[in-house]
């Protein structure tokens, strides 16, 4: 198998994280309609990190939402408790429509920098 296209999609690009409520874009979005990306691929994988990190810790989610359901799914959630020298990547298994990533602090302590990107592969 060789891969046919391979795609990146920056989604939080050096965020400063400040809300205590998830937000899911650069804007600091919460609304529920905020940071959807489409991820019909092969393989799917989301990379994050937070190179700086002052609150207790950063709690971020993947999630999913199926083509002919509009609701969002919780694919995975993790803490951040200190920074990322290096980033971290989840490789999404299930087959989505559209993904998307949220981001919170637990605490307004800052600065807490976020970064989190997409990967999208189709090989034939």
């Amino acid at each position: 198998m060789s891969v046919t296209s391979q795609a990146g999609r920056s989604l939080f690009s050096n965020y400063t994280v400040t809300a205590t409520g998830f937000v899911y874009n650069d804007s600091g979005s919460k609304a529920a309609t905020s940071g959807w990306i489409t991820c019909k691929s092969d393989h799917v994988i989301v990379q994050v990190g937070a190179p700086t990190l002052n609150a207790s810790a950063l709690t971020y989610r993947i999630e999913g939402r199926f083509d002919s359901l509009n609701r969002a799914a919780s694919v995975l959630a993790s803490k951040l408790t200190s920074p990322t020298s290096i980033d971290i990547l989840h490789n999404i298994d299930k087959k989505f429509k559209e993904i998307r990533v949220g981001v919170k602090a637990d605490n307004t302590a800052t600065p807490n920098k976020f970064y989190a990107g997409v990967c999208l592969t189709d090989i034939k």
